[in-house]
């Protein structure tokens, strides 16, 4: 291992138990960490509050450094072969699987995620995405014979990566590791709440012999985020955020004609159909709880309403108050990301509360931990379609519980809102599934709990984004298309 690299990996386990504090004024440019030379930045542990790291930002002109690095590798990466890269990305999946505990420990002090959590949804899931890119990348098809033309894929060139707090590893291999794959390079910009899981990626980059100038991170907040997506050098912007930063992003980039993949917000759907059984019914339940409470309700995934059939919604209370009661802040459910995302939150709950939704579950006596940036799990019931608790993305766990007279009228109502990122449909009759999973306006449907599938499309319909990530449909969004006539 290469001496820097290890003393990265060393700082990463160290951080893990907050002792001592990490200091760390560099970038990773070129393949090497150089110094930074913007200011540094805290970064604080959710559960605490307490600053965990201090990370110097980057500067204009390191951007520059970085993307000119990604300019000069493009070339040499991009006619490099699809075996020779998917090779590099499944050695970067067992470096990072072989510092996975490292990992997770370290998501848990930047993000606050409890420990479970963080290894299986944060780091696990991540390991999964770079080995399934790395399967789908060599059975890409990259050049194929239409008639008397040859059609040819070809990388775009210079990608910028502009991530969230909410996942902050998982987010950044959904989009890197479909850049590489398709022979991109990439500069990265990490959340500048959660930069650290960045840095130790960059250390296995490093070790898993990826080219010099093939991935870069620099760190930072909005300017310098601003200055690498309009950099004029950088061919593509993926981002993940809000959607109304996804819109400024994609009026900056047409300025140069960037192409460019978002991936917004949600408020989706979970539909419990009529004639469900009993055993169906709680499931649905369970897991819709389950999945609105994720990670403190701070993904853009989160199934935050709840579809039910209108005469069954003195049952649906029944279960979904004990259901929620489970999930005990500090111990099951995690913080949320800042002190202003907690005000955020608590914000959109009473104005539920002004509208006329009726609490279920989530008084404010609820035991939530004196430190950190905490919330009670929020279960509304009585919510009408038109209300902002089930029109807006809250980002907390807050679960809007709506009724239906008729299955068009839920469709209708799964539809009513600007989003189309995520579904999911509960039934026992097949047609009627299939009915609707075919009406929802969302990218990806779960029907009956199925399994997320890492290498199937991600991506929104309407103001859920642009383009698709995960998979070849990932890798094809970072390549342009060529016809050559013979």
């Amino acid at each position: 291992m290469n001496p820097a690299v290890g003393h990265v990996h060393d700082e990463t386990a160290r951080v893990a138990t907050a002792v001592p504090m990490l200091r760390r004024a560099q970038v990773f440019v070129d393949g090497d960490f150089v110094d930074a030379h913007g200011p540094f930045r805290d970064v604080e542990d959710p559960r605490t509050g307490a600053v965990v790291a201090q990370v110097r930002d980057a500067s204009q002109a390191d951007v520059d450094s970085a993307v000119a690095a990604a300019s000069r590798a493009a070339p040499m990466w991009s006619s490099s072969g699809p075996d020779v890269r998917a090779n590099a990305l499944d050695r970067l999946a067992d470096c990072l699987n072989e510092r996975a505990q490292d990992l997770a420990h370290l998501v848990e002090c930047e993000q606050g995620a409890p420990a479970p959590l963080a290894r299986k949804l944060h780091v696990d899931l991540a390991i999964d995405v770079v080995r399934g890119t790395a399967r789908a990348l060599r059975e890409v098809t990259w050049e194929q014979r239409v008639d008397n033309s040859v059609v040819r894929r070809e990388a775009v060139g210079v990608v910028a990566a502009v991530t969230p707090w909410n996942l902050p590893l998982y987010q950044v291999v959904v989009k890197v590791a479909p850049a590489l794959a398709a022979g991109c390079t990439v500069v990265l910009k990490p959340s500048e709440l959660t930069p650290l899981s960045a840095i130790a990626l960059a250390g296995a980059v490093r070790d898993s012999e990826f080219p010099k100038g093939v991935f870069n991170v620099v760190s930072g907040g909005r300017s310098i985020g601003t200055h690498l997506t309009t950099h004029r050098s950088v061919d593509l912007v993926s981002f993940t955020g809000s959607t109304s930063t996804g819109r400024l992003i994609a009026a900056q980039a047409a300025g140069d004609l960037k192409r460019v993949v978002l991936e917004l917000g949600g408020k989706s759907p979970s539909i419990l159909l009529p004639g469900s059984t009993d055993n169906q019914f709680v499931t649905a339940l369970k897991v819709t709880l389950g999945n609105c409470f994720l990670n403190g309700g701070q993904t853009c995934t989160a199934l935050s309403r709840l579809l039910i059939p209108e005469d069954r919604l003195d049952e649906a209370k029944q279960h979904l108050r004990k259901l929620a009661l489970r999930y005990v802040p500090g111990e099951r459910m995690g913080p949320l990301i800042s002190a202003d995302q907690k005000v955020r939150v608590l914000a959109n709950i009473e104005q539920g509360i002004s509208a006329g939704a009726t609490r279920l579950v989530g008084e404010p006596d609820i035991n939530v931990p004196g430190k950190g940036h905490y919330v009670a799990p929020t279960v509304f019931t009585e919510v009408r379609p038109d209300m902002a608790i089930a029109q807006e993305e809250i980002f907390g766990p807050v679960l809007s519980v709506l009724t239906y007279k008729s299955v068009d009228e839920a469709i209708d109502i799964a539809n009513g809102t600007e989003y189309g990122l995520t579904a999911a449909v509960w039934g026992a009759d097949a047609e009627t599934v299939e009915y609707v999973a075919a009406r929802v306006e969302a990218g990806q449907i779960d029907v009956n709990g199925a399994a997320f599938n890492v290498r199937a499309p991600f991506g929104g319909f309407k103001h859920s984004g642009v383009g698709r990530e995960l998979g070849e449909d990932g890798i094809l969004a970072c390549t342009e298309v060529k016809s050559i006539q013979t």
